[in-house]
């Protein structure tokens, strides 16, 4: 039985070549009866496999030419632990690594449009395409890719880390987290993991509020007249630009090319090109736009006076849907599936569809629901009243739990294993 070829992109260069050896052996041993899993084969690709998501599922089509080739043949597979082999454990499709003191469930179904390619520091990068309705498929990495790692009880921390007054909105880099300073017009850096306080960065003589990062950059959106977005790096806070708006932005979101800013004032949302700052145009929003999240290939956007979220397709602006909901919608996450909106009057969320717009459901939040963050399997909202933090099932909005967190928790961001809460009252930052 020969092997067909598989669609791998890695540099041409010795090393990475070794790996794409090692990694196609690897996985072709799941599901081709004569070339099975080997110790010598285990231990050669073992050193490239030191980070893998933690329950990623890839699905596609199955075939013998797609990137992952893993057809639904009913070959066996195998549990790897440490470089050994054990006897096969889970059914076809489905691949259990404990490589390096890893453990991880990961299901790897091959399709034309996957493909995963060895990179630096011994990491593997997964990436597909998505259909691009105005073009054809595009290269796309979502941007809450962070999000397939997921929070579970025993790494709880409880951390509660001193920043100072005035914490607005929230954001993670990759490394650390990032909490903006409201009317002190500046924005702390939060190591995530020792909660070490790295730098507090001016950005305006006005208020800072929302906040993004766009792979390499923190955006920092300045208010109070102020009316800029302020561009810091994010390896050391520099600043390197500060780009004026025709009216004072509050929330941020990013799309993998462009920044989008609420301003609310005018009724819209304004796009900015990250690479160089430049405006690229402004698009209806509703009435009185005010938290802002993106999907994929769609920007949504709360508008709480009129009870409705608007979607804006993010390649051109169009408004795509206004959708009703219930009162006073503040603040948004996406799921990879299905936007949730907080509403902090009515102690609730709401989970809409993000397809068509189709309300799923309304489940029950804590106090006051403000922060609203995904952490790949869960929802958790921040409640600002009972300084709390609710923990809700994402496929059924069952909940699972509540957290306390510090005085008036409400915004959140995960970082791949914990959620980190604004303590808006007591000026700190707690990391759950």
């Amino acid at each position: 039985m020969s092997l067909k070829p598989m669609v791998v992109k890695m540099r041409k260069d010795g090393r990475y070549i070794r790996v794409g050896i090692a990694l196609i052996f690897l996985v072709a041993g799941v599901f081709l009866a004569k070339l099975p899993y080997t110790d010598a084969l285990v231990q050669a690709a073992a050193p490239f496999l030191r980070m893998v998501a933690h329950n990623a599922s890839l699905t596609g089509d199955g075939t013998a030419d797609s990137p992952l080739a893993i057809a639904n043949s009913g070959v066996g597979t195998a549990q790897i632990a440490d470089g050994a082999v054990t006897a096969p454990k889970i059914a076809s499709g489905q691949i259990v690594r404990s490589i390096n003191g890893l453990t991880d469930d990961v299901t790897l179904l091959g399709g034309p449009n996957i493909t995963i390619t060895p990179a630096a520091n011994n990491t593997l990068t997964i990436a597909a395409n998505i259909p691009n309705p105005q073009s054809s498929p595009q290269p796309f990495i979502n941007p809450l890719r962070v999000a397939t790692l997921q929070w579970y009880e025993a790494i709880e921390t409880g951390m509660e880390v001193p920043v100072g007054a005035g914490l607005n909105q929230i954001a993670f880099d990759g490394a650390n987290i990032w909490v903006t300073r409201g009317l002190f017009g500046s924005v702390a850096k939060i190591r995530v993991s020792d909660g070490a306080l790295l730098g507090t960065f001016n950005v305006t003589g006005g208020e800072a509020s929302g906040v993004a990062f766009d792979g390499a950059n923190i955006w920092v959106a300045c208010g109070d007249f102020s009316r800029h977005l302020t561009k810091l790096r994010a390896s050391d806070g520099v600043n390197l630009g500060v780009f004026t708006l025709p009216v004072d932005p509050f929330s941020l979101a990013f799309d993998g090319s462009h920044i989008w800013a609420t301003t609310g004032e005018t009724h819209s949302v304004t796009k900015v090109r990250a690479r160089d700052g430049a405006i690229v145009g402004s698009f209806n929003a509703g009435p009185g736009p005010l938290r802002i999240a993106f999907d994929g290939a769609n920007i949504w956007v709360t508008n709480p006076t009129a009870s409705t979220v608007t979607k804006i397709r993010a390649s051109d602006g169009v408004l795509l849907a206004t959708v009703n909901v219930a009162s006073s919608p503040n603040n948004l996450a996406f799921d990879g599936s299905n936007i949730w909106i907080t509403h902090p009057a009515l102690n609730m969320v709401t989970k809409l569809r993000a397809s068509d717009g189709v309300v799923l459901g309304t489940f029950g939040a804590g106090p006051f629901p403000i922060g609203i963050t995904f952490d790949g399997a869960n929802i958790w909202v921040g409640n600002r009243t009972s300084n709390t933090v609710t923990k809700l099932r994402a496929i059924d909005g069952v909940a699972l739990g509540t957290f306390v967190a510090g005085n008036g928790s409400g915004n959140l961001a995960f970082d791949g294993a914990n959620v980190w809460v604004i303590n808006h009252d007591a000026g700190t930052v707690s990391k759950l």
